[in-house]
Protein backbone atom coordinates (compact mmCIF):
# COMPACT_ATOMS: atom_id res chain seq x y z
CA UNK A 1 0.00 0.00 0.00
CA UNK A 2 1.83 3.47 -1.00
CA UNK A 3 0.72 6.87 -0.58
CA UNK A 4 -1.15 9.08 -3.01
CA UNK A 5 -1.73 12.40 -2.63
CA UNK A 6 0.13 13.58 -6.18
CA UNK A 7 0.21 11.99 -9.81
CA UNK A 8 3.70 13.11 -10.40
CA UNK A 9 5.17 11.79 -7.18
CA UNK A 10 3.36 8.66 -7.99
CA UNK A 11 4.89 8.61 -11.65
CA UNK A 12 8.24 9.48 -10.20
CA UNK A 13 8.30 6.77 -7.54
CA UNK A 14 7.55 4.04 -10.38
CA UNK A 15 9.84 5.07 -12.50
CA UNK A 16 12.74 5.32 -9.10
CA UNK A 17 11.50 1.70 -8.04
CA UNK A 18 11.62 -0.33 -11.31
CA UNK A 19 12.67 2.21 -13.76
CA UNK A 20 15.86 4.07 -13.11
CA UNK A 21 18.99 3.70 -15.00
CA UNK A 22 20.44 1.18 -12.47
CA UNK A 23 17.28 -1.27 -12.51
CA UNK A 24 16.40 -0.65 -15.77
CA UNK A 25 20.08 -1.63 -16.93
CA UNK A 26 19.82 -4.60 -14.44
CA UNK A 27 17.15 -5.74 -16.69
CA UNK A 28 18.05 -4.66 -19.95
CA UNK A 29 21.71 -6.82 -19.39
CA UNK A 30 19.66 -9.76 -18.46
CA UNK A 31 17.47 -9.45 -21.61
CA UNK A 32 20.63 -9.02 -23.99
CA UNK A 33 22.10 -11.98 -22.35
CA UNK A 34 18.83 -14.23 -23.03
CA UNK A 35 18.43 -13.15 -26.23
CA UNK A 36 21.96 -13.02 -27.33
CA UNK A 37 24.55 -14.58 -25.37
CA UNK A 38 26.90 -14.34 -28.48
CA UNK A 39 26.79 -11.60 -29.99
CA UNK A 40 29.97 -9.89 -28.94
CA UNK A 41 31.87 -12.81 -30.34
CA UNK A 42 30.32 -13.43 -33.77
CA UNK A 43 30.33 -10.12 -34.47
CA UNK A 44 33.36 -8.15 -36.07
CA UNK A 45 34.63 -4.74 -34.17
CA UNK A 46 31.83 -1.86 -34.96
CA UNK A 47 29.51 -4.15 -36.17
CA UNK A 48 28.62 -5.31 -32.35
CA UNK A 49 27.65 -1.87 -31.12
CA UNK A 50 25.27 -0.89 -33.70
CA UNK A 51 23.63 -4.28 -33.10
CA UNK A 52 23.80 -4.33 -29.34
CA UNK A 53 22.14 -0.49 -29.83
CA UNK A 54 19.35 -1.76 -32.02
CA UNK A 55 18.41 -4.97 -29.60
CA UNK A 56 18.58 -2.02 -26.64
CA UNK A 57 16.26 0.13 -28.58
CA UNK A 58 13.87 -2.94 -29.10
CA UNK A 59 13.60 -3.90 -25.50
CA UNK A 60 13.57 -0.48 -24.44
CA UNK A 61 10.30 -0.16 -26.70
CA UNK A 62 9.24 -3.56 -24.89
CA UNK A 63 9.24 -2.98 -21.21
CA UNK A 64 8.07 -5.07 -18.71
CA UNK A 65 4.77 -3.46 -17.58
CA UNK A 66 2.99 -3.95 -13.55
CA UNK A 67 -0.51 -3.41 -12.94
CA UNK A 68 -0.53 -0.34 -10.39
CA UNK A 69 -3.96 -0.13 -8.78
CA UNK A 70 -5.65 3.05 -7.14
CA UNK A 71 -7.88 2.40 -4.62
CA UNK A 72 -10.39 5.79 -3.81
CA UNK A 73 -11.53 4.83 -0.22
CA UNK A 74 -12.80 7.71 2.14
CA UNK A 75 -11.52 6.86 5.48
CA UNK A 76 -14.96 8.07 6.75
CA UNK A 77 -17.75 7.05 5.46
CA UNK A 78 -16.57 4.90 2.30
CA UNK A 79 -17.97 1.70 1.70
CA UNK A 80 -16.14 -0.76 2.84
CA UNK A 81 -13.32 1.30 4.88
CA UNK A 82 -13.64 0.22 8.24
CA UNK A 83 -12.57 -3.36 6.24
CA UNK A 84 -9.98 -1.89 4.78
CA UNK A 85 -8.53 0.22 6.93
CA UNK A 86 -8.24 -2.24 9.78
CA UNK A 87 -5.87 -4.38 7.87
CA UNK A 88 -3.88 -2.06 6.23
CA UNK A 89 -0.18 -3.04 6.61
CA UNK A 90 -1.61 -6.65 5.20
CA UNK A 91 -2.48 -5.23 1.91
CA UNK A 92 0.53 -3.26 1.95
CA UNK A 93 2.69 -6.33 2.44
CA UNK A 94 -0.16 -8.57 0.44
CA UNK A 95 -0.04 -6.69 -2.65
CA UNK A 96 3.87 -5.28 -2.90
CA UNK A 97 5.56 -8.51 -4.46
CA UNK A 98 3.10 -8.43 -7.34
CA UNK A 99 1.78 -4.91 -8.15
CA UNK A 100 1.52 -1.47 -6.81
CA UNK A 101 -1.63 -0.40 -4.53
CA UNK A 102 -1.47 3.55 -3.85
CA UNK A 103 -4.43 4.81 -1.60
CA UNK A 104 -5.74 8.36 -2.47
CA UNK A 105 -5.17 10.16 0.31
CA UNK A 106 -2.84 8.01 2.18
CA UNK A 107 1.02 8.78 2.65
CA UNK A 108 3.73 8.83 5.32
CA UNK A 109 4.79 11.36 7.98
CA UNK A 110 6.44 13.83 5.09
CA UNK A 111 2.98 14.34 3.51
CA UNK A 112 2.21 16.89 6.71
CA UNK A 113 4.60 19.31 5.86
CA UNK A 114 1.82 19.68 3.12
CA UNK A 115 -0.87 18.55 4.72
CA UNK A 116 -0.61 19.76 8.21
CA UNK A 117 -4.02 18.55 9.19
CA UNK A 118 -3.98 14.95 8.21
CA UNK A 119 -4.89 12.22 11.42
CA UNK A 120 -2.76 9.10 11.54
CA UNK A 121 -4.21 5.56 10.96
CA UNK A 122 -3.52 3.04 13.06
CA UNK A 123 -2.08 -0.10 10.45
CA UNK A 124 -0.14 -2.59 13.05
CA UNK A 125 2.90 -2.07 11.54
CA UNK A 126 6.22 0.11 12.19
CA UNK A 127 5.43 2.63 10.13
CA UNK A 128 3.27 5.82 9.92
CA UNK A 129 0.54 6.14 7.52
CA UNK A 130 -1.54 9.66 7.40
CA UNK A 131 -4.81 10.41 5.96
CA UNK A 132 -6.20 13.69 4.86
CA UNK A 133 -9.27 14.26 2.93
CA UNK A 134 -7.44 17.44 0.98
CA UNK A 135 -5.06 15.43 -0.29
CA UNK A 136 -8.04 13.00 -1.59
CA UNK A 137 -9.12 14.96 -3.29
CA UNK A 138 -6.13 16.64 -4.64
CA UNK A 139 -5.10 13.55 -6.10
CA UNK A 140 -8.83 12.60 -7.69
CA UNK A 141 -8.18 15.79 -9.08
CA UNK A 142 -4.76 14.70 -10.32
CA UNK A 143 -6.54 11.64 -11.94
CA UNK A 144 -9.27 13.34 -13.73
CA UNK A 145 -6.98 16.12 -15.43
CA UNK A 146 -4.87 13.18 -16.62
CA UNK A 147 -7.89 10.85 -17.72
CA UNK A 148 -11.44 10.65 -18.38
CA UNK A 149 -11.97 8.93 -15.10
CA UNK A 150 -14.80 10.36 -12.97
CA UNK A 151 -14.97 9.59 -9.38
CA UNK A 152 -18.41 7.92 -8.23
CA UNK A 153 -18.20 9.57 -4.96
CA UNK A 154 -18.33 6.37 -3.10
CA UNK A 155 -15.08 3.47 -2.88
CA UNK A 156 -13.35 3.20 -6.44
CA UNK A 157 -10.60 0.90 -7.68
CA UNK A 158 -8.97 1.88 -10.84
CA UNK A 159 -6.69 -0.87 -12.17
CA UNK A 160 -4.20 0.28 -15.29
CA UNK A 161 -0.74 -0.92 -16.42
CA UNK A 162 2.21 1.14 -16.69
CA UNK A 163 3.86 3.00 -20.13
CA UNK A 164 6.93 3.85 -20.89
CA UNK A 165 7.14 7.81 -22.19
CA UNK A 166 9.93 7.95 -24.59
CA UNK A 167 9.90 11.69 -24.57
CA UNK A 168 10.00 11.97 -21.00
CA UNK A 169 12.23 8.73 -20.16
CA UNK A 170 9.77 8.06 -17.15
CA UNK A 171 6.98 5.91 -16.22
CA UNK A 172 3.08 6.93 -17.28
CA UNK A 173 0.06 5.58 -16.30
CA UNK A 174 -1.86 3.95 -19.37
CA UNK A 175 -5.62 5.19 -18.80
CA UNK A 176 -6.16 3.17 -22.56
CA UNK A 177 -6.75 -0.15 -20.94
CA UNK A 178 -8.20 0.77 -17.57
CA UNK A 179 -10.28 -1.80 -15.33
CA UNK A 180 -12.96 1.14 -14.07
CA UNK A 181 -14.14 -1.07 -10.79
CA UNK A 182 -16.98 0.57 -9.02
CA UNK A 183 -16.40 -1.20 -5.72
CA UNK A 184 -19.66 0.43 -3.74
CA UNK A 185 -22.06 -0.40 -6.50
CA UNK A 186 -20.46 -4.19 -7.22
CA UNK A 187 -21.15 -4.31 -3.23
CA UNK A 188 -24.67 -3.22 -3.31
CA UNK A 189 -25.12 -5.66 -6.46
CA UNK A 190 -23.67 -7.96 -4.78
CA UNK A 191 -21.35 -8.78 -8.11
CA UNK A 192 -18.62 -8.89 -5.17
CA UNK A 193 -19.73 -10.33 -1.57
CA UNK A 194 -16.76 -8.19 0.76
CA UNK A 195 -13.99 -6.20 -0.41
CA UNK A 196 -11.34 -8.08 1.51
CA UNK A 197 -12.55 -11.35 -0.53
CA UNK A 198 -12.58 -9.39 -3.45
CA UNK A 199 -9.47 -7.66 -2.77
CA UNK A 200 -7.70 -11.20 -1.89
CA UNK A 201 -9.07 -12.43 -5.30
CA UNK A 202 -7.69 -9.67 -7.23
CA UNK A 203 -4.23 -10.61 -5.43
CA UNK A 204 -4.13 -13.93 -6.61
CA UNK A 205 -4.96 -13.18 -10.52
CA UNK A 206 -2.19 -10.16 -10.41
CA UNK A 207 0.37 -13.36 -9.04
CA UNK A 208 -0.44 -15.02 -12.18
CA UNK A 209 -0.98 -12.00 -15.11
CA UNK A 210 1.08 -8.50 -15.34
CA UNK A 211 -1.54 -6.68 -17.80
CA UNK A 212 -5.12 -5.12 -17.08
CA UNK A 213 -6.65 -7.27 -20.36
CA UNK A 214 -5.60 -10.44 -19.32
CA UNK A 215 -7.13 -9.36 -15.36
CA UNK A 216 -10.37 -8.68 -17.16
CA UNK A 217 -10.58 -11.99 -19.26
CA UNK A 218 -9.69 -13.96 -16.25
CA UNK A 219 -13.18 -12.16 -14.37
CA UNK A 220 -14.90 -14.04 -16.83
CA UNK A 221 -16.02 -10.55 -19.30
CA UNK A 222 -17.08 -11.68 -22.63
CA UNK A 223 -17.23 -9.91 -25.96
CA UNK A 224 -19.97 -7.82 -25.55
CA UNK A 225 -19.66 -4.00 -25.28
CA UNK A 226 -21.62 -1.69 -23.36
CA UNK A 227 -23.53 -0.91 -26.22
CA UNK A 228 -24.21 -3.85 -27.99
CA UNK A 229 -24.84 -5.75 -24.40
CA UNK A 230 -27.59 -3.33 -23.18
CA UNK A 231 -29.64 -3.83 -26.85
CA UNK A 232 -29.43 -7.74 -25.95
CA UNK A 233 -29.94 -7.92 -22.77
CA UNK A 234 -33.78 -8.22 -23.28
CA UNK A 235 -33.75 -10.97 -25.76
CA UNK A 236 -31.00 -13.15 -22.93
CA UNK A 237 -32.69 -15.61 -20.99
CA UNK A 238 -32.52 -13.65 -17.09
CA UNK A 239 -29.87 -15.38 -15.39
CA UNK A 240 -27.37 -14.92 -18.47
CA UNK A 241 -28.28 -11.05 -18.18
CA UNK A 242 -27.45 -11.07 -14.63
CA UNK A 243 -24.36 -12.82 -16.05
CA UNK A 244 -23.65 -10.12 -18.24
CA UNK A 245 -24.50 -7.21 -16.10
CA UNK A 246 -22.13 -8.63 -13.39
CA UNK A 247 -19.21 -9.44 -15.82
CA UNK A 248 -19.65 -5.74 -17.35
CA UNK A 249 -17.97 -4.09 -14.40
CA UNK A 250 -14.47 -5.88 -15.26
CA UNK A 251 -13.83 -4.61 -18.67
CA UNK A 252 -10.86 -2.40 -19.54
CA UNK A 253 -12.20 0.80 -20.91
CA UNK A 254 -10.45 3.62 -22.57
CA UNK A 255 -9.98 6.67 -20.43
CA UNK A 256 -7.60 8.15 -22.08
CA UNK A 257 -7.90 11.56 -22.94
Amino acid sequence: MLEAYRYDLLCKFLSDKYFSDEKWGEYLRAQMDKLFPMVFYSLKPGADIARSNRNEKHIQLHRPKRIVGLLFCPLSGGTGSSQFFERLNYWHLRSGEYFDFFCAGCGGYSMRADYPNAVEIPNGSDFLVYYSEKAFNDFRMDIQQVSRWEYSGDTDLLLLNTKYNQISKKIDLDFSTAIDLKLARMLNTDTIKSLPEFLESLCQKIEKKSETCAISDDFGVGVLTDIFGESLCGLLPKMASRLWRRGKHFATRNLSR
